[in-house]
């Protein structure tokens, strides 16, 4: 993939999403996650998906979910700790919650420099493998900026 993001396509897509916040940043990155997973949808605002930590899904009658994601358009530039408590809230209602994916991405709109958001991210990611939520969670991010 690293050939990709050197592209100017990929850079102007990086921009738009970086520019995008709250559920603009949900509803712009959709098309983009829909290219590995073509029937992820999204789930309703504030409603009972959305409290268990589920912005988009892949739906299937019986769990686990092919795919479940927790977007974060954040309006700050640099990440800080009341962002760090926003994602690990949000995982941790998904941990909480009892549903269980194949696959959880942490989705946000903010560079990769920060080593310290994304090392404690993926820690509470881990937990979720660990616990048997999910059999695979990632943090994707703008980790070439």
């Amino acid at each position: 993939m690293s050939g990709w993001t050197g592209q100017s396509a990929y850079k102007q897509l990086a921009g738009i999403l970086a520019a995008s916040e709250e559920d603009e940043f949900e509803r712009k990155v959709l098309p983009l996650l829909r290219l590995f997973w073509p029937t992820l949808q999204q789930a309703p605002r504030k409603r009972v998906w959305d409290q268990r930590g589920i912005d988009l899904l892949v739906w299937v009658d019986q769990p686990p979910f092919p795919c479940v994601v927790q977007c974060k358009g954040f309006k700050v530039q640099e990440l800080d700790a009341d962002q760090m408590r926003q994602a690990v809230d949000s995982i941790h209602k998904f941990r909480d919650s009892g549903v269980t994916a194949d696959t959880y991405l942490f989705v946000h709109n903010r560079e990769g420099r920060n080593r310290e958001f994304a090392e404690k991210t993926e820690l509470h990611l881990r937990e979720l493998v660990a616990l048997g939520r999910v059999r695979c969670a990632e943090l994707w991010i703008d980790k070439c900026s």
